[in-house]
C-alpha cells in the first residue's frame, strides 16, 4: 500500500513501535535486571552510588503499598553487601511491577549506555527502517529528527549501536517530548518553533493514533504505521489516517503551497 505525501522538509520519528518493535522494550529490562547487580559492585564505592541511595531511600517513603515491595537496608546497621543485594532486589521489583522511579531509571539507563558501548546491546531497528532513512536524507535532502521521552544522550545511544550499524549520520537531531507528551498539541507546535519551519512542512510517522492525532490538529503531515505486535488499528482508524506498514511505502509527491487549519 503506497501512501503519497508532499515532500517534507523534515520528517519526525517516533521511536518506539515505529522504528524499533515494542518487544524491544522487553528486551532492555531484562538486560537492565540481569546486570543490575553486577553494575551495582563494579561501581559501588563511587560516591554518586551513596547520593543514588538516599535518592531512592525518599522515593520510597513516597509509596502507598509497601508490603510487597522488598526492603532496602540500611547501611548503617548491615553489611555492605548485605545493602548492595536489596538495593539490587529493589530495582528489579520495580521494573517487574512498573514502578521505575527517577533513581531506577538513571540506574537503567547507566546499565544500558555500558552495554551499548561494549557492544554487547544492540537495538533492534526494523529492515526497512535504514533503507528509508539513508533514502530520504541522500538522495530527498530531508532532515531526519527522532521524537521521545527519553533524553538525546540516550537516543544517540539507541541509534549509535543498533542491528543495522550505526545510524546516527543520518539523523539531524534527536526531539525531547517530556514537556507535554507525543499525545499532547504543544508537543507538535514547539517542534514547528524549534525546526523554524511551518507545521504543514513537517511529516510525523508514528504508530500511535492518539500522537497522530495531536500532531495533525498543529497541521502537520501525518502517516501511521502498522508495526508487528503493535495494538492493531481499528477500522475507524486506518479511514483517518494514511496508513503503511514499511517506510519504503511513503513516496513523496511535489512540494506545493498549501492552505492548513
Amino acid at each position: 500500500m503506497t501512501v503519497k505525501v508532499r515532500k517534507p522538509t523534515n520528517i519526525v520519528l517516533d521511536i518506539y513501535g515505529t522504528m524499533t518493535s515494542l518487544k524491544f522494550i522487553n528486551e532492555l529490562q531484562e538486560y537492565a535486571k540481569k546486570n543490575i547487580e553486577k553494575y551495582l559492585r563494579e561501581h559501588w564505592t563511587e560516591r554518586r552510588m551513596n547520593r543514588l541511595l538516599e535518592r531512592l531511600r525518599k522515593e520510597i517513603e513516597t509509596l502507598e503499598d509497601k508490603e510487597e515491595m522488598p526492603i532496602l537496608l540500611d547501611s548503617d546497621s548491615c553489611d555492605s553487601d548485605d545493602v548492595l543485594k536489596s538495593f539490587a532486589d529493589h530495582c528489579i521489583w520495580r521494573i517487574n511491577t512498573h514502578q521505575e522511579s527517577n533513581s531506577t531509571m538513571y540506574l537503567c539507563e547507566k546499565i544500558w549506555e555500558e552495554g551499548y558501548n561494549s557492544k554487547e546491546l544492540k537495538s533492534h531497528i526494523f529492515e526497512d527502517v535504514p533503507i528509508a532513512l539513508n533514502d530520504w536524507r541522500m538522495n530527498h535532502f530531508i532532515k531526519i529528527y527522532t521524537l521521545s521521552t527519553g533524553d538525546k544522550k540516550g537516543q544517540n545511544l539507541f541509534f549509535k549501536s543498533t542491528i543495522h550499524g550505526d545510524l546516527t549520520p543520518l539523523i539531524a537531531n534527536y526531539l525531547d517530548a517530556t514537556a507535554f507528551g507525543k499525545e499532547d498539541p504543544r508537543c507538535y507546535a514547539n517542534i514547528s518553533q524549534a525546526l523554524r519551519d511551518k507545521a504543514e512542512h513537517l511529516l510525523f510517522i508514528t504508530d500511535n493514533p492518539k500522537e497522530a492525532r495531536a500532531a495533525l490538529s498543529q497541521c502537520f503531515q501525518v502517516v501511521l504505521i502498522i508495526r508487528d505486535g503493535n495494538k492493531p488499528l481499528t477500522e475507524e482508524e486506518t479511514k483517518e489516517f494514511n496508513v503503511v506498514r514499511s517506510f519504503e511505502e511513503i513516496e513523496f509527491t511535489k512540494h506545493d503551497a498549501v492552505n492548513c487549519c
